[in-house]
């Protein structure tokens, strides 16, 4: 019976992980699930017959999740197992590919994002057919920027045009805060700004 067991559980992780496979073989990252049980630590979302298991610390700030609702997520790999994130900036990355044109024929190109998950995330953009990339990412009369942050429970994201002078991306990021100083520490990664 013990033998059963193992065999199959074995054949049940086996499936699991193919159907994981074919999941992240997809063009689109980006998923849609149902949730099915909401617990203190974790959340158990179905997905295309899978279960996954969204813990609390991916999740966008303090949302509230119900059973029955359906939620956006990617998948993450740690320690060898797939959880649901959609917290991090994968997630972020993933909607503006879906929401906003220019990066799914590559006339837009994003080449940093800073998130605090549920609060204010940052994206610094450039385009490589010429315009104003941020005007692009924002859409006409902020279509764009409104179903983003529907995705993300109200979070808000500012686009920055890609400078190939740091400070100066920096100075952009702090906007509309104005900086007496910035001191960049490229060995330590850190920066410190006097605003």
């Amino acid at each position: 019976n013990i033998v059963h067991q193992v065999i199959s559980q074995r054949l049940k992780n086996i499936s699991r992980l193919k159907q994981i496979t074919n999941l992240l073989n997809r063009k689109n990252k980006l998923f849609y699930g149902t949730i099915k049980l909401v617990k203190r630590d974790q959340i158990l979302i179905e997905c295309e017959g899978l279960e996954v298991i969204l813990p609390r610390k991916n999740c966008i700030g303090r949302e509230k999740l119900t059973v029955n609702q359906r939620v956006f997520f990617v998948l993450e790999e740690e320690n060898g197992h797939y959880f649901a994130s959609r917290s991090s900036t994968d997630f972020l990355r993933q909607i503006l590919f879906n929401e906003i044109n220019g990066f799914e024929n590559e006339n837009l190109e994003i080449t940093r994002i800073s998130r605090v998950a549920g609060f204010r995330s940052k994206v610094v953009v450039r385009s490589t057919v010429g315009g104003d990339p941020v005007k692009q990412c924002i859409g006409q009369g902020a279509k764009n920027i409104r179903a983003i942050q529907e995705y993300l429970g109200g979070e808000f994201v500012d686009f920055i045009e890609h400078k190939d002078d740091f400070a100066q991306i920096l100075v952009e990021a702090f906007n509309p805060i104005q900086l007496i100083s910035i001191q960049i520490d490229e060995g330590s990664h850190v920066v410190k700004v006097c605003v």
